[in-house]
């Protein structure tokens, strides 16, 4: 696996903690979670995590965070989390735990406490310290762990918890048992969207969750597509306020659709006029001339739909239903800065005809 590759599985995990740490711990590691003094904002210390364990062998896994938290009960000292997302089975773990813990309070000279959230598949493969013994000096270095696949076991209780991190562990489970089945991950990945929904999550928490669930949860580019028209389709039954996510990707959708259309349209016309050219100065110097022009217009041709797209996927997620006459009105609109005004306007008015008050003006 490449840098690259590494870093782009690692984000869904390191965006979700740091955005949702909090809620990370409490979940995970309740007892930590009372013990620390959450008025005072923790700090995150990735960068100098990487230089501590700059040359120390590493497996594979997701991600690890190093974060700098204080004590609650008045205490004013302040102490270390790191936190190990483990992908998969590593036999040599455990010591890679005990000398990064050993870096760190080196490099800190501040207590370190170290939780590891077990993502693996394997059931029997649970570390939880490392240990070594010579002539009578003996180490045991033990630390906190989850096992992700121990929460099969609590579907009903993931069911009923409010803190985002079941979604999470939901998510995680369902991409396990359907690798090779895309329909039944479909329906869990509606169904757990829905229950996303229907838990009132900020709009920041709610994109952070989409995120981690659409990387966990992948499907080819038309299973995508549908997965979107149920969710939006239970957004508008449910009067879901929430929608924003799925808004942009009709407008990215409307805006590829847009350039495609756009660039046929210029590219044909762009070649009949190479044609028409290429009898005076050449063929070959007119279909250049031609494909240009016909992609400067499919570009701008695709702004342009995709702009109308967007402002009434936005008024259908609001209103439910759009009168074709605004949408004929909107076809006569040539201008793609006025429809990106247009789409503002759909997202923040009151009512569908406050918005085409401000289509008419």
């Amino acid at each position: 696996m490449n840098e690259n590759t590494t870093q782009e599985q690692d984000t869904p995990w390191k965006e979700i903690i740091e955005t949702l740490f909090p809620q990370f711990m409490n979940f995970f590691f309740p007892e930590a979670h009372a013990a620390i003094d959450w008025t005072r904002t923790p700090v995150f210390l990735d960068k100098e995590l990487q230089q501590v364990v700059r040359g120390a062998a590493t497996g594979r896994r997701f991600v690890d965070k190093l974060v700098k938290v204080w004590q609650s009960g008045g205490q004013e000292t302040w102490v270390l989390v790191h936190i190990e997302v483990q992908s998969q089975r590593e036999r040599a773990f455990p010591k890679r735990m005990f000398v990064y813990h050993n870096r760190l309070f080196d490099r800190y000279a501040r207590p370190v406490a170290s939780f590891v959230v077990l993502a693996d598949d394997s059931e029997t493969w649970r570390p939880r310290e490392y240990r070594h013994e010579l002539w009578g000096t003996r180490t045991v270095f033990e630390f906190a762990t989850v096992k992700l696949l121990d929460f099969r076991g609590r579907w009903e209780e993931l069911e009923q918890s409010k803190n985002p991190f079941a979604i999470v562990v939901m998510s995680h489970l369902k991409a396990h048992t359907t690798t090779r089945d895309r329909q039944g991950r479909l329906r869990w990945k509606v169904s757990l969207a829905k229950m996303l929904l229907e838990r009132g999550y900020k709009d920041r928490q709610a994109d952070h969750l989409f995120r981690f669930m659409d990387y966990v949860l992948a499907l080819p580019e038309e299973m995508e597509l549908e997965f979107d028209r149920e969710v939006i389709r239970f957004a508008k039954e449910g009067k879901v306020t929430y929608l924003s996510r799925f808004e942009r990707r009709a407008m990215e959708r409307g805006t590829q659709q847009g350039m495609q259309q756009g660039m046929q349209q210029g590219i044909q016309q762009g070649i009949q006029r190479g044609i028409q050219k290429g009898m005076q100065e050449g063929l070959k110097k007119g279909l250049r001339e031609g494909l240009e022009q016909g992609e400067i217009k499919g570009k701008l041709e695709g702004q342009i739909v995709a702009a109308r797209s967007a402002v009434v996927d936005v008024l259908e997620s609001r209103f439910s239903r759009v009168p074709r006459r605004l949408s004929s009105q909107l076809n006569k609109i040539t201008d793609a800065e006025r429809l990106r005004y247009l789409v503002r306007q759909a997202a923040t008015a009151a009512t569908v005809k406050d918005f085409e008050r401000q289509l008419t003006s």
